[in-house]
Parts: C-alpha cells; sequence; structure tokens
C-alpha cells in the first residue's frame, strides 16, 4: 500500500507542477513561469514525500526520492512531451526541466529524512 500513496502523491505532484507551468506561461509567459516552476517544484515534492514519510515512515527516503522522480521523467516524456507540448525539446531546457528534476530529487530526499512520523 505504500507504494499505491507514493504513486498517487507523485501524481499530485506532477499535476501542480503542470498547473504552475500552464497557469503561469498564460500570467506569467514561458520565462518567468519556468523560474516559478523551478521554486515550486521543491516546494511540493517535500510537501508530498512528507506525507508520505507520515503514511510510510519506514519507506527508504533515497527510494522515495528516486520513485518519486521516476514517475514525473516518465509522465513528462510519456504525457506532456507527446501529448501538450507535441516535441521533445522540452528536454534540452536545464531550467525547464533537468533542474526541476534535480530539485524534486533533493527535495524529496530531505523530506524523507528530516520529516519526523
Amino acid at each position: 500500500m505504500p507504494w499505491a500513496y507514493l504513486f498517487g502523491l507523485g501524481l499530485l505532484l506532477w499535476a501542480a507542477c503542470g498547473a504552475v507551468m500552464a497557469f503561469g506561461r498564460g500570467l506569467w509567459g514561458l520565462h518567468t513561469a519556468l523560474a516559478v516552476h523551478l521554486a515550486a517544484a521543491p516546494a511540493l515534492a517535500f510537501l508530498a514525500s512528507a506525507i508520505h514519510k507520515l503514511i510510510a515512515p519506514e519507506f527508504d527516503p533515497k527510494m522515495r526520492a528516486a520513485a518519486m522522480t521516476a514517475l514525473i521523467i516518465l509522465l513528462d516524456a510519456g504525457v506532456v512531451a507527446p501529448l501538450f507540448e507535441r516535441s521533445y525539446a522540452m528536454f534540452r531546457s536545464l531550467i525547464g526541466t533537468w533542474l526541476p528534476f534535480a530539485a524534486i530529487f533533493l527535495a524529496s530526499w530531505a523530506a524523507g529524512i528530516l520529516v519526523s512520523p
């Protein structure tokens, strides 16, 4: 059951990050939306991972971080790029993908270490 909760929280994290980008583009333009996304992604990942830590305290922090990050990458590659962006160009962007992925991993790992059940 901990994996199901992790999957659900990962989906929520992915959707929240997607909402930041979707609404941010319209409100501020692409460059500012990317900067806001880069700040929001680790904050949201910390929150999702902290919730998971409270639900499943025995789960390894690195495994949680890796699984959460892998899910986000797979959803971006399998849904966002082909269906919404209609291009994989987003994966050439350091600020658009790679820095948020790294920040999600680190924030999730930090939550697994710092949050007390």
